[in-house]
């Protein structure tokens, strides 16, 4: 019997290519003509209007090579909800129905129907690390003793990776940045990080010049596995993508580098979009600096953290103890730091020794990211950050540059990190909660 998968219309607009990539492991598509006529409404809508066309034109590409592989069904209810429609018509076919909304996948689990949800947004993206516990080891070969002495003979490096495929599911790439994290004990996993610069597999969490971070009398330390890897990354990749969700430490992580490893100012962009365009403050007032600094909010308050932080008295600094925010703010940060507009970035070319930080990446458009990845030279830094969780609804998934490059990762110009643990309140998870569209 057939294998029958119904994509939801929600999954279409996130990701024109799904059909494709639910084909692999479906022997039918099975397409309502409810979901064709969602997506065609949904050309006319301003935000979804690009991400419906491309839907649609997957689809009939898909029908032209793979005809076999589509099934469609004419069947429409109007005296019943579209969601509704579309189960009836997956018990019709006894097929699958793949969805990101918790609300029809629970009436279809209620109905007696395969319904599984579907994150596109995380799906096949690269995966940093390799988590290994100790119970997996006890099960290897004798190859692995080096994971129980935490010693390592650079000599075995081809085979430690063969070894370590077995644990990822798939084969590592010599050319990529990743990361091994050995459960040895909960408080102090082993780390292992792979250079692709250098094709060396080496043991990091051992290493304090990557667990610490010294600026001017302050010392930033790396509070969890993830923000090691983080640390490291910035320190020995030619450049640096961080995600991770509200006070994971990405701005706080890449502010301390900027400060203690960039002999110059470090340059600070990112887009200048506004969480709800219904909010928008517009032009603002004064010279470019003032016009930029509310942007600049989250480095202003990293810097802060770091310099209240400082003891005593610096070399070229007055005394910081009872340093005040707005000291931070119109001194400190201006000191370290300059601002550049996103849309100046196109005529810029970045040099030996330059550093930019590109916070909020996950806002930027294709191009918009496109034309900032080409501006780097020999020798300049881009440390990106950014959350896909967090675009508000302002960039759909088709058109998020951030998504994009992650699809095309692993890349050995890159080091890709997650932090994943919230060193704030307890309201993030109420606020990771707010942006559940799927509710």
């Amino acid at each position: 019997m057939d294998k029958k998968v119904l994509i939801d219309t929600n999954l279409y607009l996130d990701d024109a290519e799904i059909i494709y990539k639910l084909s692999r492991d479906y022997d039918k598509i099975l397409i309502p003509v409810t979901v064709l006529k969602e997506l065609d409404k949904h050309k006319f809508n301003k935000d979804l209007a690009y991400s419906a066309r491309n839907a649609i034109r997957s689809i009939l590409k898909f029908l032209n090579e793979y005809p076999e592989k589509v099934l469609f069904d004419t069947d429409e209810n109007r005296l019943k909800p579209n969601d509704e429609a579309i189960l009836d018509i997956a018990i019709k076919h006894n097929a699958t129905v793949m969805t990101k909304d918790v609300s029809m996948s629970i009436i279809g689990h209620s109905r007696g129907i395969n319904t599984k949800l579907h994150d596109v947004i995380l799906n096949n993206i690269f995966k940093p690390y390799i988590h290994i516990h100790m119970d997996d080891l006890q099960t290897c070969s004798s190859e692995s003793v080096f994971a129980y002495s935490q010693t390592y003979d650079e000599e075995d490096y081809e085979d430690v990776l063969v070894l370590f495929s077995k644990f990822a599911g798939r084969e590592l790439d010599e050319n990529s940045w990743f990361f091994v994290i050995i459960d040895v004990n909960k408080t102090k996993p082993v780390i292992y990080a792979n250079n692709p610069m250098t094709h060396k597999l080496i043991r990091i969490d051992n290493r304090t010049e990557y667990k610490e971070i010294h600026t001017e009398g302050s010392t930033i330390k790396a509070r969890d596995c993830y923000q090691i890897c983080a640390v490291y990354s910035m320190i020995e990749a030619p450049n640096v993508l961080i995600c991770g969700s509200y006070g994971t430490g990405k701005s706080l992580l890449a502010s301390a580098y900027a400060i203690a490893y960039n002999s110059k100012k470090t340059f600070i962009s990112r887009p200048n979009l506004t969480v709800d365009r219904r909010f928008a403050l517009g032009f603002l007032p004064g010279p470019l600096p003032e016009k930029l600094s509310p942007w600049m909010a989250g480095f202003v308050s990293s810097l802060y953290y770091i310099f209240s932080n400082t003891k005593g008295q610096t070399s070229d600094k007055m005394i910081v103890e009872g340093m005040t925010y707005d000291f931070v703010k119109e001194q400190m940060f201006k000191k370290y730091f300059e601002m550049m507009p996103l849309d100046s970035l196109q005529g810029t070319s970045f040099m030996d020794g330059d550093l930019l930080l590109l916070d909020e990446t996950q806002l930027c458009s294709i191009s918009i990211l496109s034309v900032i990845l080409s501006r780097f030279g020999v020798g300049s830094k881009l440390i990106m950050t950014g959350d896909l969780r967090q675009t508000y609804g302002v960039i759909p998934s088709s058109e998020s540059g951030l998504l994009k490059l992650l699809r095309l990762l692993p890349n050995k110009h890159i080091a890709y990190v997650t932090l994943q643990n919230n060193y704030r309140s307890g309201l993030v998870e109420l606020a990771d909660g707010l942006q559940d569209k799927s509710f």
